[in-house]
C-alpha cells in the first residue's frame, strides 16, 4: 500500500470463519525511517464467532412478488427463523401454511422473542394492525433492541403508521395524499450515496468499487413510495437514480436509529427483480446482512431467560459503559422479585454492578459502570446472587494523545506573524 501524505486510505477484505470461539485480530503496518511516532502501527480488535439462529417476524396484508421471494430467501437461510402474518383481505381471514401466525403477538413477552421484524404493505386498521399492536413493535425497537424494516406497497396500507407509536420510527417523511404511490412505466434505478458505497447492508461485492458497479446492474423498479425527504438522524444509503424534489434527490434506502434498536425503510417494491439472471445471489445477500445487521447488538450475548447489552461497542478504558439487560422469571415472565447485579472480573480486578429496573413490563434494568483497565473481563448476570447469563468482553485501549512531545517554538512564531498575532513568552 502507497498513501500519500495527510491523506487516509480505507479498504475491506472477505474472510470466513471456520470455527466458533473469541479470537484477536491485528493489523500491522512497518515502520518506516522518517516517522516520529512508532507505537502507533498497529491496532487489534476481539473477535467472537459464533452460530446464532435469528428469530423474524415477516408482516404483510398480500402474497405479492417482494412478499413471496422475501420469504421464500429467509427461510432458505439455515440462521433464520421465520415466522409469517399474513392479514389478506377480510372475507379471506388470515393466511395460512408451515410458519404461519393466527394473530398478532399479543403481548410483550410473545413480541419480544423476534431479533427483527419485515413490516409490508400493513397499517393500522379493524383487520390489521391495533394501536396497541404499534405501541408493542415501537418499545420492541426502543427496549429491546430489535430492528425493523418497512417495505412499503402499493396499496398504501403502510401510510396509517405516520400517525400510530410507529410513526416516530419511520425514517423518512411521507406525502400521505399520494395513497398509491408513484408508478413509472420504464424502469429507475437506485444510486448508492456515499454513506451506501460503505455500509455493509449494501456490500453485494467483495469491494465498494464492485459493489458499486453491481448495484449499477441491478434491475430497475417500476413503483416507490411517496417519499418526501428523510428525517433529522437518518442515514441516506440509497437514492432514487433520477426523481428528485425541493429537498433533493428522493431517498429510497434510509436507516435510522430508535432507542437501543435501528430501523431502515426501502421505499421500491422491485428487490425481488435483483434475482434475475443470478437467482438469489444479490437478493438473499442483501436481505440477509439487513436480518444480521439489526440482530447484532441484542445477540451478543444471550441465555435462556436473560439478554445482556452494552454501549458503546468495543469499549474503551476510562470511559463509561452501559449496560442494558431483560431479564425473565422462571415463568418467562417478567423478572419483578428481587435483585439483579452484574458481576465483572479482569485478571485480578473485579467488582459488582446493582442494575436498576427500567420498564416491568418489557423486564429491562440498566446499569453504568467505567473500566479502568483494558483487556479480556468476564462478565455474569445474576439474580438474587444466581447466575443466569455469562460472557466476556474486551475493553480497548483509551487511545489518548501523546503527552510531552516538545514545541516547536520558530514554527508558532511564524504562524503567530503569518495570522497576524504575537508570541507571548510565559
Amino acid at each position: 500500500l502507497t498513501i500519500p501524505p495527510r491523506s487516509t486510505l480505507r479498504d475491506r477484505f472477505v474472510w470466513k470463519p471456520n470455527q466458533e470461539g473469541d479470537l484477536r485480530c491485528q493489523l500491522r503496518i512497518p515502520v518506516v525511517k522518517s516517522e516520529v511516532r512508532t507505537d502507533n502501527n498497529q491496532d487489534d480488535v476481539g473477535l467472537s464467532i459464533r452460530q446464532d439462529q435469528i428469530k423474524v417476524l415477516l408482516v404483510d396484508s398480500e402474497p405479492r412478488w417482494e412478499f413471496r421471494y422475501l420469504r421464500n430467501a429467509l427461510m432458505r437461510d439455515p440462521g433464520v427463523e421465520v415466522a409469517t402474518i399474513l392479514f389478506h383481505n377480510q372475507d379471506m381471514g388470515m393466511g395460512q401454511g408451515p410458519g404461519y401466525l393466527d394473530a398478532f403477538p399479543s403481548t410483550p413477552q410473545d413480541l419480544s422473542i423476534y431479533d427483527v421484524v419485515f413490516l409490508g404493505d400493513v397499517g393500522i386498521s379493524n383487520t390489521q394492525l391495533r394501536p396497541e399492536d404499534a405501541t408493542r413493535l415501537s418499545g420492541l425497537v426502543e427496549k429491546q433492541s430489535s430492528g425493523l424494516v418497512f417495505v412499503p406497497g402499493r396499496h398504501g396500507h403502510y401510510l396509517s403508521l405516520v400517525d400510530s407509536a410507529l410513526g416516530p420510527l419511520i425514517p423518512v417523511a411521507l406525502d400521505s395524499t399520494q395513497r398509491k404511490g408513484i408508478g413509472h412505466a420504464s424502469p429507475s434505478e437506485l444510486e448508492l450515496t456515499e454513506f451506501g458505497r460503505e455500509n455493509v447492508l449494501t456490500l453485494l461485492g467483495n469491494s465498494p468499487e464492485d459493489s458499486s458497479a453491481i448495484w449499477r446492474s441491478l434491475p430497475g423498479f417500476y413503483w416507490h413510495a411517496p417519499v418526501i425527504r428523510s428525517k433529522a438522524g437518518s442515514k441516506v444509503l440509497a437514492v432514487h437514480g433520477a426523481s428528485r424534489n425541493a429537498h433533493g434527490r428522493l431517498p429510497l434506502l434510509v436507516t435510522r436509529p430508535f432507542g437501543r434498536g435501528k430501523t431502515l425503510f426501502l421505499g421500491c417494491d422491485g428487490a425481488w427483480r435483483w434475482r434475475r439472471g443470478v437467482e438469489d445471489k444479490y437478493h438473499y445477500r442483501f436481505w440477509g446482512q439487513v436480518a444480521r445487521w439489526m440482530a447484532y447488538q441484542r445477540n451478543l450475548a444471550k441465555g435462556e431467560r436473560a439478554r445482556l447489552i452494552h454501549y458503546p461497542d468495543p469499549p474503551k478504558r476510562g470511559h463509561a459503559m452501559q449496560w442494558h439487560a431483560t431479564v425473565l422469571g422462571e415463568d418467562l415472565g417478567p423478572f419483578t422479585e428481587g435483585s439483579i447485579s452484574l458481576q465483572w472480573q479482569c485478571d485480578e480486578a473485579e467488582g459488582q454492578l446493582a442494575l436498576v429496573q427500567e420498564d416491568v413490563a418489557w423486564g429491562t434494568c440498566m446499569g453504568e459502570f467505567t473500566p479502568k483497565k483494558e483487556g479480556m473481563y468476564s462478565i455474569t448476570l445474576r439474580t438474587n446472587d444466581n447466575p443466569v447469563l455469562q460472557t466476556t468482553i474486551t475493553v480497548a485501549p483509551a487511545g489518548r494523545e501523546v503527552i510531552g512531545s516538545p514545541a516547536n517554538p520558530r514554527l508558532l512564531s511564524d504562524l503567530a506573524k503569518g495570522s497576524g498575532g504575537k508570541v507571548i513568552e510565559t
